[in-house]
């Protein structure tokens, strides 16, 4: 899955802006009414980052994602919810 496809998937019909090279979607970790995650393709991965301060597991979390859908590789710490 690359950025574009996550961030589709974020969005669910929402506000989806172009930024830069990747996109910006309402983060789904917290009340958000104007665009805060961004999503970009990396090196490895699908980067995201929540400029309103949520950590990555809890978008990811929140979004239904798998770790697996963002790399190809298998991570090299296992995150597991609290």
């Amino acid at each position: 899955m690359n950025a574009r496809d996550v961030a589709a998937r974020l969005s669910n019909g929402g506000i989806v802006k172009r930024s830069g090279s990747g996109w910006m979607v309402c983060c789904p970790a917290h009340p958000d009414d104007s665009p805060s995650l961004s999503i970009a393709d990396g090196d490895k991965a699908v980067v995201m980052h929540c400029h309103a301060g949520c950590p990555t597991e809890d978008v990811i979390a929140a979004s239904g994602l798998d770790w697996s859908e963002l790399s190809d590789e298998e991570p090299a710490v296992t995150i597991s919810p609290n």
